[in-house]
């Protein structure tokens, strides 16, 4: 059963809509900017990682400097949290986050630089006590030689070797702070009992900078195994190593984001091919089409004008009929009109009949001789009897 115009055109429509959704769909799959996205989201982490080796070097320019600046341990972490968050959005922007994968290396990072911030807060709170008295030793060991220096009273062989004593403690300890190592704690500790074994021996003036001395050197001797531990502790945080787990996830999803638009450019330069032959399909049937369009009109113009001829020889038939009939009708009125005079003669001739029966009749009843001549004349007028008998009497006569 043939298909109405009307669900043809519809059919029709469906199909084009069909094949350009496809088409789009296909085109939007296989030009996605991801592997820009993929190229920018490992700048950011190469440039966290940076940061990260900046903060690092920071806090160890920190650990020996006398007078540590800790703005400088601030910024680059600001720094890191500004492009963490721009990664963090390109990658939820993507789909990344619905990864479990993706999920445990971004609180494995999170976690870690969380934990990171927190040693280094510590690490401040201890090291700048620690830089505080290092950098105090110098001025309390030469206050407490120059008045030892001042002394004139005193057993000369004993101030220098509390000097000594006092000077080898103060080496030891900035030894200590370079390299800690129990032999050198040890060292310390044996320094401190000099110190307070001198202390005693030494007038009440000099108790109070040995003990601002001893405290130094015994805070030195307490904190600098923290900053230690707490430096290795933070060198221990990975930091990088998260980061380096980011990048190979993004190596990895890059891979396959490259092979999905490999697949959707093969199936896009499918279909391209499809619809190429579907349009030289289509151009051929045309141009059938057209051809048969072509014949068809051809034969329509001829049967319009062989038409048209016998339009007109019927039309000459037609007009041949009219005259013959209007010729027919001619003669037919002429014949009605005869048959009419012939029928009125018919009447006067049968009138006067009867009016010669009667007549001669009458003739021989009361004329007898008369009758024999009246009917000669009548039989010698038969074609114009009615016109002989009204003439006048002297015609008659002649």
């Amino acid at each position: 059963m043939k298909m109405s115009r009307g669900r043809s055109l519809i059919l029709l429509s469906v199909v084009a809509v069909l094949l350009a959704s496809t088409l789009l769909f296909l085109y939007l799959k296989s030009n996605s900017n991801q592997t820009s996205t993929y190229a920018e989201s490992r700048d950011l982490i190469g440039r966290i990682k940076q940061l990260n080796a900046h903060w690092e070097l920071q806090i160890l320019k920190a650990r020996v400097a006398t007078d540590p600046n800790y703005d400088l341990l601030v910024i680059p972490l600001a720094e890191m949290s500004e492009l963490w968050e721009r990664f963090d959005t390109m990658k939820s922007n993507h789909g990344r986050n619905v990864s479990p994968v993706w999920r445990a290396s971004h609180a494995g990072y999170s976690d870690a630089l969380a934990e990171k911030i927190r040693l280094v807060e510590q690490f401040k709170s201890h090291n700048a006590l620690l830089r505080n008295s290092l950098a105090f030793l110098p001025a309390a060991e030469d206050a407490i030689q120059e008045q030892l220096a001042q002394l004139v009273d005193g057993d000369k062989l004993q101030l220098q070797n509390f000097a000594t004593d006092t000077y080898d403690l103060l080496l030891s300890s900035l030894e200590f702070a370079q390299v800690t190592s129990d032999e050198k704690a040890a060292d310390i500790l044996v320094g401190l009992n000099k110190l307070a074994v001198n202390k005693l021996r030494l007038p009440e003036q000099f108790h109070s900078p040995i003990e601002i001395l001893s405290n130094h050197i015994g805070l030195i001797l307490r904190e600098q195994p923290v900053v230690n531990d707490l430096l290795q502790r933070i060198e221990a945080i990975p930091v990088a190593e998260r980061l380096d787990e980011i990048t190979h996830l993004l190596n990895a999803d890059q891979q396959q984001a490259d092979a999905v638009d490999q697949r959707y450019h093969f199936l896009m330069l499918l279909f391209s091919v499809l619809l190429v032959l579907l349009l030289v399909y289509l151009a051929i049937h045309l141009m059938r089409s057209f051809t048969v369009i072509h014949r068809v009109n051809n034969d329509l113009q001829t049967a319009n004008d062989e038409l048209e001829v016998r339009v007109e020889e019927r039309t000459r038939e037609l007009q041949d009929t009219q005259s013959e009939l209007l010729d027919t009708a001619r003669l037919a009125g002429m014949a009605e009109i005869a048959t009419n005079v012939l029928h009125n003669v018919g009447n006067v001739l049968n009138s006067v009949n009867i009016s010669a029966d009667q007549v001669s009749r009458k003739l021989r009843g009361s004329k007898a001789l008369g009758l024999g001549k009246a009917m000669q004349l009548i039989n010698e007028h038969p074609d114009d009897l009615g016109t002989f008998l009204t003439r006048p009497a002297t015609r008659k006569a002649s």
